[in-house]
């Protein structure tokens, strides 16, 4: 809340102070630039109804098909926020145009994916994910939808494939805020496999690796079961 507030109160300096007239283009450019800091900010805070606010008036000043689906994609955040899952597939569906070929095109099939999810949809999630890493190979969002992909088979009770995808995610992610729930992700599937021994193995990789974590403190617990 605190961030939101030092945002707006910067960014209504900058607006306010500024000797350009409102059909200068700069002063189109500064109002997109604050509209979409104060959005953000509002969005990371959860205060909805003020992101949506501002990404509808950043996108009134959008001038290309780049500028439109990243305000899209933020306001299907923000639906996603208040889990009208619905309405973020519907709006995706219907500004995808805007979103081929620019930066926000992986963020649309990942958001889109995230929201059949959780309507249960897991077979259409899986559709969507499917090639990811080979139309986005560079994108941000390829750890997530890798853990998204994981989470699809786990839910379809494809437990062969839900590891072979903690495996792919753990050796190329090592780093990743999602890894500790990766790991434990992994050890749950082979303890309800049956798996003992590697269950423990996995285990023993999680709590010391990421101690702090509330996945080392579950599987600090799924350990003591095991021994």
């Amino acid at each position: 809340m605190k961030r939101f507030a030092y945002i707006v109160l910067l960014s209504g300096w900058a607006v306010c102070f500024s000797p350009a007239p409102a059909a200068n283009p700069e002063r189109v450019e500064q109002e997109k630039a604050v509209a979409l800091t104060t959005g953000r900010a509002a969005l990371e805070d959860g205060l909805f109804a003020i992101a949506r606010k501002n990404f509808d008036r950043y996108l009134r000043r959008a001038s290309t098909d780049e500028e439109r689906a990243q305000g899209t994609l933020l306001q299907a955040r923000v639906l996603f926020g208040e889990r009208q899952y619905g309405d973020v597939v519907d709006l995706l569906n219907r500004r995808s145009d805007w979103a081929r070929k620019t930066p926000s095109e992986a963020g649309f099939v990942y958001w889109k994916a995230r929201a059949r999810y959780e309507q249960a949809a897991y077979v259409d999630a899986l559709r969507l994910l499917d090639d990811f890493d080979l139309r986005f190979p560079d994108s941000s969002y390829s750890p997530a939808a890798l853990r998204l992909h994981a989470k699809c088979h786990l839910q379809l009770k494809n437990l062969d494939l839900a590891l072979d995808e903690f495996r792919k995610f753990q050796k190329s992610y090592t780093d990743s805020p999602e890894a500790p729930e990766n790991l434990l992700d992994w050890g749950g599937t082979l303890i309800e496999l049956g798996s003992r021994g590697d269950a423990v193995a996995t285990l023993d990789r999680l709590v010391p690796s990421y101690p702090s974590s509330d996945a080392a403190s579950q599987g600090s617990l799924w350990l003591g079961a095991l021994y």
